[in-house]
């Protein structure tokens, strides 16, 4: 079974021995899960506040905000600018190597989904 994703290699890991690779990688994903984060609230911080400021109902929400879980999911959105920038810059491969690619593209969707799903 040939894995398209597998095509293109990076050489910045094949530098280092593999242990160091297998601690590196979770807290690479935990760094970028956390800036990504912080970047997206902040922005969304400095909007609302703005918004609110502008509208002069910042006093009925200096109690707190909720965080509602759509905007929770939308910080992913930052998370994945932030890999696509890592894997483009960093690692010098291009994005399709990430698994993009346009043969079998809805089979493949459907296969992951089932998979994630079970």
């Amino acid at each position: 079974m040939n894995k398209r994703i597998l095509e293109v290699q990076t050489t910045l890991c094949q530098k280092m021995p593999a242990w160091l690779v297998a601690i590196l990688t979770p807290v690479m994903v935990q760094v970028l899960f956390t800036v990504g984060s912080i970047l997206f609230f902040t922005a969304l911080t400095f909007l609302a506040v703005t918004y609110f400021t502008m509208t002069g109902t910042l006093d009925k929400v200096a109690g707190g905000i909720a965080i509602p879980l759509h905007l929770q999911l939308l910080s992913f959105g930052m998370v994945a600018l932030l890999l696509f920038i890592w894997v483009k810059w960093v690692e010098r491969r291009p994005i399709s190597s990430l698994g993009f690619f346009s043969k079998n593209w809805l089979k493949e969707l459907g296969l992951g989904f089932l998979v994630g799903s079970a």
